[in-house]
Protein backbone atom coordinates (compact mmCIF):
# COMPACT_ATOMS: atom_id res chain seq x y z
CA UNK A 1 0.00 0.00 0.00
CA UNK A 2 2.78 2.42 0.88
CA UNK A 3 4.44 1.78 -2.45
CA UNK A 4 1.21 2.59 -4.27
CA UNK A 5 0.83 5.83 -2.31
CA UNK A 6 4.43 6.76 -3.05
CA UNK A 7 3.97 6.15 -6.75
CA UNK A 8 0.88 8.34 -6.81
CA UNK A 9 2.68 11.12 -4.96
CA UNK A 10 5.53 11.16 -7.45
CA UNK A 11 3.48 10.74 -10.61
CA UNK A 12 0.91 13.45 -9.90
CA UNK A 13 3.29 16.03 -8.47
CA UNK A 14 3.74 19.06 -10.71
CA UNK A 15 6.50 21.57 -10.03
CA UNK A 16 5.45 25.16 -9.31
CA UNK A 17 6.23 28.19 -11.39
CA UNK A 18 9.97 28.64 -11.19
CA UNK A 19 12.10 31.74 -10.83
CA UNK A 20 11.46 34.03 -13.79
CA UNK A 21 14.60 35.71 -15.08
CA UNK A 22 13.94 38.86 -17.07
CA UNK A 23 15.48 39.24 -20.52
CA UNK A 24 17.50 42.41 -21.08
CA UNK A 25 14.79 44.10 -23.18
CA UNK A 26 12.11 43.51 -20.53
CA UNK A 27 14.46 44.77 -17.78
CA UNK A 28 14.96 48.01 -19.75
CA UNK A 29 11.21 48.45 -20.20
CA UNK A 30 10.62 47.79 -16.51
CA UNK A 31 13.23 50.34 -15.44
CA UNK A 32 11.87 53.05 -17.74
CA UNK A 33 8.28 52.23 -16.87
CA UNK A 34 8.91 52.28 -13.13
CA UNK A 35 10.44 55.76 -13.43
CA UNK A 36 7.41 57.04 -15.31
CA UNK A 37 4.99 55.36 -12.90
CA UNK A 38 6.78 56.89 -9.89
CA UNK A 39 6.32 60.38 -11.34
CA UNK A 40 2.68 59.59 -12.10
CA UNK A 41 2.13 58.30 -8.55
CA UNK A 42 3.59 61.46 -7.04
CA UNK A 43 1.39 63.62 -9.28
CA UNK A 44 -1.72 61.69 -8.24
CA UNK A 45 -0.74 61.92 -4.55
CA UNK A 46 -0.31 65.72 -4.83
CA UNK A 47 -3.77 66.06 -6.41
CA UNK A 48 -5.35 63.90 -3.70
CA UNK A 49 -3.70 65.81 -0.84
CA UNK A 50 -4.68 69.18 -2.26
CA UNK A 51 -8.23 67.91 -2.81
CA UNK A 52 -8.62 66.87 0.85
CA UNK A 53 -7.41 70.25 2.07
CA UNK A 54 -3.69 69.63 2.62
CA UNK A 55 -1.44 72.63 2.12
CA UNK A 56 -0.56 73.47 -1.46
CA UNK A 57 2.69 71.96 -2.69
CA UNK A 58 4.91 74.02 -4.99
CA UNK A 59 5.40 72.28 -8.39
CA UNK A 60 9.20 72.78 -8.37
CA UNK A 61 9.50 71.46 -4.82
CA UNK A 62 7.29 68.51 -5.69
CA UNK A 63 9.47 67.74 -8.73
CA UNK A 64 12.68 67.85 -6.67
CA UNK A 65 11.13 65.61 -4.03
CA UNK A 66 9.89 63.20 -6.71
CA UNK A 67 13.33 62.95 -8.32
CA UNK A 68 15.00 62.33 -4.95
CA UNK A 69 12.49 59.80 -3.69
CA UNK A 70 12.11 58.23 -7.14
CA UNK A 71 15.86 57.63 -7.31
CA UNK A 72 15.66 55.97 -3.89
CA UNK A 73 12.76 53.79 -5.03
CA UNK A 74 14.66 52.70 -8.15
CA UNK A 75 17.78 51.96 -6.08
CA UNK A 76 15.81 49.78 -3.64
CA UNK A 77 14.04 48.04 -6.53
CA UNK A 78 17.40 47.31 -8.17
CA UNK A 79 18.87 46.06 -4.89
CA UNK A 80 15.89 43.70 -4.50
CA UNK A 81 16.53 42.30 -7.98
CA UNK A 82 13.40 43.78 -9.55
CA UNK A 83 15.18 44.19 -12.88
CA UNK A 84 16.78 40.75 -12.96
CA UNK A 85 14.13 38.30 -11.86
CA UNK A 86 10.75 37.77 -10.26
CA UNK A 87 9.59 35.22 -7.73
CA UNK A 88 5.92 35.96 -8.48
CA UNK A 89 4.19 32.79 -9.65
CA UNK A 90 1.87 34.72 -11.97
CA UNK A 91 1.36 38.23 -13.30
CA UNK A 92 -1.14 39.29 -10.60
CA UNK A 93 1.32 38.35 -7.84
CA UNK A 94 3.52 41.25 -8.95
CA UNK A 95 1.37 43.47 -6.70
CA UNK A 96 2.54 41.56 -3.61
CA UNK A 97 6.19 41.94 -4.57
CA UNK A 98 5.83 45.67 -5.23
CA UNK A 99 4.09 46.07 -1.86
CA UNK A 100 6.80 44.07 -0.08
CA UNK A 101 9.73 45.99 -1.56
CA UNK A 102 7.91 49.32 -1.18
CA UNK A 103 7.67 48.65 2.54
CA UNK A 104 11.45 48.30 2.68
CA UNK A 105 11.88 51.58 0.77
CA UNK A 106 10.10 53.70 3.39
CA UNK A 107 12.91 53.81 5.97
CA UNK A 108 15.74 54.99 3.67
CA UNK A 109 13.51 57.70 2.21
CA UNK A 110 12.58 59.02 5.64
CA UNK A 111 16.28 59.05 6.53
CA UNK A 112 17.02 60.92 3.29
CA UNK A 113 14.39 63.57 4.08
CA UNK A 114 15.77 63.95 7.60
CA UNK A 115 19.34 64.48 6.37
CA UNK A 116 18.26 66.75 3.50
CA UNK A 117 15.16 68.61 4.73
CA UNK A 118 15.43 71.09 1.84
CA UNK A 119 14.18 68.43 -0.62
CA UNK A 120 11.40 67.26 1.67
CA UNK A 121 8.06 68.76 0.66
CA UNK A 122 5.87 66.66 2.94
CA UNK A 123 6.25 63.33 4.72
CA UNK A 124 2.51 62.94 4.25
CA UNK A 125 3.12 63.09 0.50
CA UNK A 126 5.60 60.22 0.83
CA UNK A 127 3.16 58.09 2.84
CA UNK A 128 0.32 58.86 0.44
CA UNK A 129 2.50 57.91 -2.53
CA UNK A 130 3.25 54.41 -1.22
CA UNK A 131 -0.19 52.76 -1.78
CA UNK A 132 -0.53 54.61 -5.09
CA UNK A 133 2.88 53.25 -6.12
CA UNK A 134 1.76 49.71 -5.32
CA UNK A 135 -1.36 50.12 -7.45
CA UNK A 136 0.21 51.98 -10.37
CA UNK A 137 3.59 50.19 -10.56
CA UNK A 138 1.98 46.83 -9.80
CA UNK A 139 -0.53 47.32 -12.63
CA UNK A 140 2.20 48.38 -15.05
CA UNK A 141 4.43 45.44 -14.19
CA UNK A 142 1.54 42.97 -14.25
CA UNK A 143 0.38 44.19 -17.67
CA UNK A 144 3.89 44.19 -19.15
CA UNK A 145 4.71 40.76 -17.76
CA UNK A 146 1.40 39.36 -18.99
CA UNK A 147 2.09 40.71 -22.47
CA UNK A 148 5.58 39.18 -22.51
CA UNK A 149 4.17 35.94 -21.15
CA UNK A 150 1.50 35.73 -23.86
CA UNK A 151 4.18 36.29 -26.47
CA UNK A 152 6.10 33.38 -24.94
CA UNK A 153 9.12 35.56 -24.15
CA UNK A 154 9.32 34.63 -20.46
CA UNK A 155 9.55 30.90 -20.94
CA UNK A 156 12.96 29.56 -19.89
CA UNK A 157 14.96 28.34 -22.90
CA UNK A 158 17.71 25.80 -22.43
CA UNK A 159 19.84 24.37 -25.25
CA UNK A 160 21.69 21.06 -24.84
CA UNK A 161 24.70 20.01 -26.89
CA UNK A 162 26.45 16.67 -26.89
CA UNK A 163 26.19 13.07 -27.96
CA UNK A 164 22.59 12.33 -29.10
CA UNK A 165 22.08 9.48 -26.61
CA UNK A 166 23.34 11.55 -23.67
CA UNK A 167 21.17 14.52 -24.66
CA UNK A 168 18.00 12.44 -24.79
CA UNK A 169 18.78 10.73 -21.49
CA UNK A 170 19.45 14.12 -19.87
CA UNK A 171 16.16 15.60 -21.07
CA UNK A 172 14.26 12.58 -19.77
CA UNK A 173 15.92 12.82 -16.35
CA UNK A 174 15.36 16.54 -16.02
CA UNK A 175 11.66 16.23 -16.79
CA UNK A 176 11.15 19.88 -17.76
CA UNK A 177 7.55 21.14 -17.56
CA UNK A 178 5.85 22.45 -20.69
CA UNK A 179 6.69 26.02 -19.67
CA UNK A 180 10.38 25.33 -20.40
CA UNK A 181 11.51 25.21 -24.02
CA UNK A 182 14.46 23.04 -24.94
CA UNK A 183 16.69 22.88 -28.00
CA UNK A 184 18.70 19.72 -28.63
CA UNK A 185 21.92 20.07 -30.64
CA UNK A 186 23.21 16.55 -31.34
CA UNK A 187 26.96 16.28 -31.92
CA UNK A 188 28.08 12.64 -32.26
CA UNK A 189 31.34 11.97 -30.48
CA UNK A 190 31.31 15.08 -28.28
CA UNK A 191 33.71 15.92 -26.69
CA UNK A 192 36.19 13.37 -28.06
CA UNK A 193 36.37 15.20 -31.37
CA UNK A 194 36.71 18.62 -29.75
CA UNK A 195 40.47 18.72 -30.01
CA UNK A 196 40.97 19.38 -33.69
CA UNK A 197 43.00 22.25 -35.13
CA UNK A 198 42.45 25.50 -33.22
CA UNK A 199 40.82 27.42 -36.08
CA UNK A 200 38.44 24.56 -36.90
CA UNK A 201 37.44 24.09 -33.26
CA UNK A 202 36.93 27.83 -32.78
CA UNK A 203 34.74 28.00 -35.88
CA UNK A 204 32.56 25.14 -34.66
CA UNK A 205 32.15 26.73 -31.23
CA UNK A 206 31.22 30.06 -32.77
CA UNK A 207 28.60 28.36 -34.96
CA UNK A 208 27.01 26.47 -32.05
CA UNK A 209 26.99 29.52 -29.81
CA UNK A 210 25.52 31.67 -32.58
CA UNK A 211 22.72 29.13 -33.07
CA UNK A 212 21.91 29.17 -29.33
CA UNK A 213 21.96 32.98 -29.31
CA UNK A 214 19.67 33.22 -32.34
CA UNK A 215 17.25 30.85 -30.61
CA UNK A 216 17.41 33.18 -27.55
CA UNK A 217 18.64 30.43 -25.25
CA UNK A 218 19.06 31.36 -21.59
CA UNK A 219 21.91 28.88 -21.37
CA UNK A 220 23.75 26.41 -23.57
CA UNK A 221 24.51 23.24 -21.62
CA UNK A 222 27.23 20.84 -22.78
CA UNK A 223 26.76 17.23 -21.75
CA UNK A 224 30.44 16.78 -20.93
CA UNK A 225 33.40 18.97 -20.16
CA UNK A 226 35.87 19.03 -23.10
CA UNK A 227 39.61 18.68 -22.74
CA UNK A 228 41.56 21.56 -21.21
CA UNK A 229 42.70 23.18 -24.46
CA UNK A 230 39.25 22.95 -26.06
CA UNK A 231 37.65 24.21 -22.85
CA UNK A 232 39.67 27.45 -22.96
CA UNK A 233 38.59 28.06 -26.56
CA UNK A 234 34.95 27.38 -25.66
CA UNK A 235 34.93 29.76 -22.69
CA UNK A 236 36.57 32.48 -24.80
CA UNK A 237 34.03 31.99 -27.61
CA UNK A 238 31.13 32.17 -25.14
CA UNK A 239 32.53 35.40 -23.71
CA UNK A 240 32.80 36.94 -27.18
CA UNK A 241 29.19 36.14 -28.04
CA UNK A 242 27.81 36.80 -24.52
CA UNK A 243 26.24 33.35 -24.25
CA UNK A 244 25.85 31.70 -20.85
CA UNK A 245 27.14 28.15 -20.94
CA UNK A 246 27.24 25.27 -18.49
CA UNK A 247 28.41 21.68 -18.20
CA UNK A 248 26.39 18.74 -16.94
CA UNK A 249 27.07 15.16 -15.97
CA UNK A 250 24.89 12.29 -14.82
CA UNK A 251 26.25 12.46 -11.30
CA UNK A 252 25.17 16.04 -10.57
CA UNK A 253 22.68 16.78 -13.32
CA UNK A 254 19.54 17.12 -11.20
CA UNK A 255 18.16 16.79 -7.70
CA UNK A 256 21.38 17.70 -5.94
CA UNK A 257 20.97 21.44 -5.46
CA UNK A 258 23.27 24.15 -6.78
CA UNK A 259 27.06 24.12 -6.96
CA UNK A 260 29.78 26.72 -7.29
CA UNK A 261 33.50 26.64 -7.93
CA UNK A 262 35.94 27.59 -5.18
CA UNK A 263 39.73 27.58 -5.39
CA UNK A 264 41.90 25.97 -2.75
CA UNK A 265 45.55 26.75 -3.41
CA UNK A 266 44.83 27.34 -7.07
CA UNK A 267 42.95 24.04 -7.43
CA UNK A 268 39.24 24.29 -8.45
CA UNK A 269 36.83 22.52 -6.08
CA UNK A 270 33.14 21.84 -6.70
CA UNK A 271 31.20 23.04 -3.63
CA UNK A 272 27.46 22.64 -2.92
CA UNK A 273 25.76 26.00 -2.34
CA UNK A 274 24.12 26.36 1.07
CA UNK A 275 20.36 27.07 0.62
CA UNK A 276 19.64 30.73 1.32
CA UNK A 277 17.13 29.86 4.00
CA UNK A 278 19.85 28.02 5.95
CA UNK A 279 22.36 30.88 6.09
CA UNK A 280 23.12 32.20 9.59
CA UNK A 281 21.99 35.66 8.49
CA UNK A 282 18.59 34.24 7.55
CA UNK A 283 18.28 32.65 10.98
CA UNK A 284 19.03 35.98 12.70
CA UNK A 285 16.66 37.95 10.47
CA UNK A 286 13.80 35.48 10.83
CA UNK A 287 14.30 35.26 14.60
CA UNK A 288 13.96 39.02 15.04
CA UNK A 289 11.01 39.32 12.67
CA UNK A 290 9.25 36.27 14.14
CA UNK A 291 9.31 37.60 17.70
CA UNK A 292 8.28 41.09 16.59
CA UNK A 293 5.37 39.87 14.45
CA UNK A 294 4.27 37.32 17.07
CA UNK A 295 4.04 39.98 19.78
CA UNK A 296 2.23 42.34 17.41
CA UNK A 297 -0.15 39.58 16.35
CA UNK A 298 -0.83 38.65 19.97
CA UNK A 299 -1.71 42.26 20.79
CA UNK A 300 -4.04 42.56 17.79
CA UNK A 301 -5.76 39.17 17.90
CA UNK A 302 -5.97 38.55 21.65
CA UNK A 303 -9.62 39.73 21.79
CA UNK A 304 -10.45 37.44 18.84
CA UNK A 305 -8.73 34.52 20.56
CA UNK A 306 -10.71 35.10 23.77
CA UNK A 307 -14.01 35.17 21.87
CA UNK A 308 -13.06 32.02 19.95
CA UNK A 309 -12.16 30.21 23.17
CA UNK A 310 -15.51 31.13 24.77
CA UNK A 311 -17.44 30.05 21.63
CA UNK A 312 -15.70 26.66 21.55
CA UNK A 313 -16.32 26.08 25.24
CA UNK A 314 -20.02 26.97 25.00
CA UNK A 315 -20.57 24.64 22.03
CA UNK A 316 -18.57 21.55 22.97
CA UNK A 317 -16.87 22.16 26.30
CA UNK A 318 -13.21 21.95 27.22
CA UNK A 319 -10.50 21.81 26.04
CA UNK A 320 -10.61 24.80 23.72
CA UNK A 321 -7.04 24.28 22.54
CA UNK A 322 -5.86 21.25 20.61
CA UNK A 323 -2.19 20.23 20.87
CA UNK A 324 -0.99 17.97 18.07
CA UNK A 325 2.43 16.47 17.43
CA UNK A 326 4.15 17.98 14.42
CA UNK A 327 7.64 17.62 12.98
CA UNK A 328 9.77 20.75 13.18
CA UNK A 329 13.30 21.84 12.31
CA UNK A 330 15.86 19.02 12.13
CA UNK A 331 13.07 16.47 12.57
CA UNK A 332 12.31 17.44 16.17
CA UNK A 333 8.74 16.78 17.33
CA UNK A 334 6.78 19.55 19.08
CA UNK A 335 3.21 20.21 20.17
CA UNK A 336 1.56 22.57 17.68
CA UNK A 337 -1.34 24.54 19.16
CA UNK A 338 -4.64 25.18 17.42
CA UNK A 339 -8.14 26.06 18.47
CA UNK A 340 -10.11 22.82 18.57
CA UNK A 341 -12.34 22.76 15.49
CA UNK A 342 -13.44 19.09 15.66
CA UNK A 343 -15.36 16.94 18.08
CA UNK A 344 -13.37 15.78 21.10
CA UNK A 345 -13.53 12.13 19.96
CA UNK A 346 -12.65 12.91 16.31
CA UNK A 347 -9.67 10.50 16.12
CA UNK A 348 -10.41 8.22 19.03
CA UNK A 349 -11.37 5.28 16.77
CA UNK A 350 -9.79 6.21 13.43
CA UNK A 351 -6.37 7.40 14.58
CA UNK A 352 -4.45 9.92 12.47
CA UNK A 353 -6.54 10.90 9.45
CA UNK A 354 -5.48 13.20 6.61
CA UNK A 355 -7.36 16.52 6.82
CA UNK A 356 -9.91 17.21 4.12
CA UNK A 357 -12.51 19.83 3.25
CA UNK A 358 -16.13 19.31 4.34
CA UNK A 359 -15.04 17.02 7.16
CA UNK A 360 -18.09 15.74 9.09
CA UNK A 361 -16.08 15.80 12.33
CA UNK A 362 -15.82 19.62 12.29
CA UNK A 363 -18.09 21.52 14.70
CA UNK A 364 -20.18 24.55 13.75
CA UNK A 365 -17.78 26.93 15.50
CA UNK A 366 -14.90 25.00 13.97
CA UNK A 367 -16.25 25.59 10.46
CA UNK A 368 -16.14 29.34 11.04
CA UNK A 369 -12.67 29.18 12.58
CA UNK A 370 -11.34 27.17 9.65
CA UNK A 371 -12.97 29.40 7.05
CA UNK A 372 -11.36 32.47 8.61
CA UNK A 373 -8.11 30.66 9.61
CA UNK A 374 -8.64 31.85 13.20
CA UNK A 375 -8.00 28.26 14.35
CA UNK A 376 -4.31 28.84 13.56
CA UNK A 377 -3.91 31.84 15.90
CA UNK A 378 -2.60 29.87 18.94
CA UNK A 379 0.49 29.02 16.86
CA UNK A 380 1.67 32.51 17.81
CA UNK A 381 2.77 30.89 21.08
CA UNK A 382 4.71 28.23 19.11
CA UNK A 383 6.55 31.10 17.39
CA UNK A 384 7.38 32.74 20.72
CA UNK A 385 8.70 29.39 21.96
CA UNK A 386 11.04 29.18 18.97
CA UNK A 387 9.33 26.05 17.62
CA UNK A 388 7.86 27.73 14.56
CA UNK A 389 8.43 30.71 12.31
CA UNK A 390 5.84 33.09 10.91
CA UNK A 391 6.79 32.07 7.35
CA UNK A 392 8.06 28.62 6.42
CA UNK A 393 6.95 25.15 5.29
CA UNK A 394 3.80 24.01 7.06
CA UNK A 395 4.60 21.34 9.71
CA UNK A 396 3.31 17.81 9.19
CA UNK A 397 2.36 15.01 11.58
CA UNK A 398 5.06 12.39 12.32
CA UNK A 399 3.06 9.46 10.91
CA UNK A 400 2.70 11.19 7.54
CA UNK A 401 6.29 12.44 7.56
CA UNK A 402 7.56 8.86 7.84
CA UNK A 403 5.35 7.82 4.95
CA UNK A 404 6.36 10.71 2.70
CA UNK A 405 10.08 10.38 3.50
CA UNK A 406 10.04 6.86 2.09
CA UNK A 407 7.94 7.81 -0.92
CA UNK A 408 9.36 11.16 -2.07
CA UNK A 409 12.99 12.03 -2.63
CA UNK A 410 14.30 15.07 -0.69
CA UNK A 411 11.15 15.27 1.45
CA UNK A 412 13.20 15.48 4.65
CA UNK A 413 14.95 18.63 3.36
CA UNK A 414 11.85 20.69 4.16
CA UNK A 415 12.88 20.31 7.83
CA UNK A 416 16.09 22.29 7.31
CA UNK A 417 14.25 25.40 8.54
CA UNK A 418 11.60 26.05 11.17
CA UNK A 419 8.04 25.37 9.99
CA UNK A 420 5.75 28.34 9.52
CA UNK A 421 2.24 29.52 10.26
CA UNK A 422 2.02 30.45 6.60
CA UNK A 423 4.27 29.65 3.68
CA UNK A 424 4.76 29.66 -0.07
CA UNK A 425 2.76 26.46 -0.60
CA UNK A 426 0.11 27.69 1.84
CA UNK A 427 -0.73 30.75 -0.27
CA UNK A 428 -0.45 29.07 -3.68
CA UNK A 429 -2.28 25.86 -2.84
CA UNK A 430 -5.49 25.01 -0.99
CA UNK A 431 -5.20 24.47 2.73
CA UNK A 432 -6.77 21.00 2.57
CA UNK A 433 -5.09 19.14 -0.29
CA UNK A 434 -5.11 15.49 -1.24
CA UNK A 435 -2.06 13.39 -0.44
CA UNK A 436 -1.31 13.14 -4.15
CA UNK A 437 -0.43 16.88 -4.09
CA UNK A 438 2.31 16.47 -1.47
CA UNK A 439 4.95 16.31 -4.18
CA UNK A 440 3.85 19.70 -5.47
CA UNK A 441 3.77 21.13 -1.95
CA UNK A 442 7.33 19.86 -1.47
CA UNK A 443 8.42 21.68 -4.63
CA UNK A 444 7.13 24.96 -3.19
CA UNK A 445 8.79 24.29 0.18
CA UNK A 446 12.18 23.49 -1.34
CA UNK A 447 11.90 26.49 -3.64
CA UNK A 448 11.30 28.70 -0.60
CA UNK A 449 14.29 27.26 1.30
CA UNK A 450 16.64 27.52 -1.68
CA UNK A 451 15.61 31.04 -2.77
CA UNK A 452 14.66 32.62 0.55
CA UNK A 453 14.95 36.39 0.89
CA UNK A 454 13.41 39.06 3.16
CA UNK A 455 11.36 40.24 0.17
CA UNK A 456 9.98 36.74 -0.30
CA UNK A 457 8.84 36.61 3.33
CA UNK A 458 7.23 40.04 3.04
CA UNK A 459 5.50 39.08 -0.20
CA UNK A 460 4.11 35.89 1.37
CA UNK A 461 2.86 37.90 4.36
CA UNK A 462 1.15 40.43 2.09
CA UNK A 463 -0.44 37.65 0.05
CA UNK A 464 -1.49 35.83 3.23
CA UNK A 465 -3.20 38.98 4.50
CA UNK A 466 -5.07 39.49 1.24
CA UNK A 467 -6.06 35.82 1.00
CA UNK A 468 -7.16 35.94 4.65
CA UNK A 469 -9.45 38.90 3.97
CA UNK A 470 -10.95 37.02 1.00
CA UNK A 471 -11.16 33.73 2.96
CA UNK A 472 -9.20 31.95 0.23
CA UNK A 473 -6.45 30.45 2.36
CA UNK A 474 -8.89 28.16 4.07
CA UNK A 475 -10.50 27.06 0.82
Amino acid sequence: MQGVVGSALVEKAAPPQRLVRYPARLATHLLAGDAVMLVLSSFIAVLILEHVGHRAIEPVAALESTIASGSMWIAVFAFAGFYRRSFAASWHDEYYWVAAVSTLAIAPQLILYTLLPQISTSRLLLLATIPINVLVIGSFRAALRRWYDRKGRLRPRVAFLGDPHEIQAAENRLGFPQSVETLLIPVPGWPDDACGPGDVTKERYDRWLWSARQWRADRLVFMRVPHRKALKLLIAAAARQSVRIGFASREILSGSGEFEIEYLGGEPVLVPVLPRGCHPSAEVYKGIIDVSLALLGLAIFLPVMLVAAVAIYLESGAPVLFAQERVGQDGSVFQMLKFRSMRQDAERTTGAVWAKSKDSRVTNVGKFLRRTSFDELPQIFNVLRGQMSVVGPRPERPVFVERFKDAIERYDERHLVRPGITGLSHVYMDRDVDQTAIGQRLEYDLFYIEHWSPMMDLSILFKTGCEFLLHRIAA
